[in-house]
């Protein structure tokens, strides 16, 4: 399982605080394209300081690209969740804080 895509991903919070992987419309279609998402063990042993606390509950799940999210692009290209920029609507999947991408699901391929 990979975290590593074949197009440019942007890491960026909304104004809630939920993170999600961006993926601008002019870099690729994600059309049909699904995430599947996990803990994040680095994560957590960085903000817990110990190894082994992934909660238990924690389960792996799927996350479908869509394009229903206002972003806001800055001058620099980065999206921004806050409203700084001009907005848009790139594509993207929720994959929050204490998570990361497991595995990337094409267009119909099943979970």
């Amino acid at each position: 399982m990979s975290d590593e895509a074949a197009f440019p991903v942007q890491y960026r919070s909304d104004i809630d605080g939920d993170r999600y992987a961006i993926i601008d419309t002019a870099d690729a279609d994600m059309s049909g394209w699904r995430v599947e998402v996990g803990p994040d063990e680095d994560w957590y042993q960085k903000a817990l300081g110990v190894s082994g606390t992934v909660p238990a509950y924690h389960e792996p799940r799927v996350e479908e690209f869509t394009r229903d999210h206002c972003w806001y692009r800055t001058e620099s290209g980065k999206w921004d969740g806050l409203g700084f920029g001009a907005a848009a609507y790139p594509w993207s999947a929720m994959v929050d804080h204490n998570e990361r991408i497991l595995r990337w699901i094409a267009p119909g391929n099943a979970d």
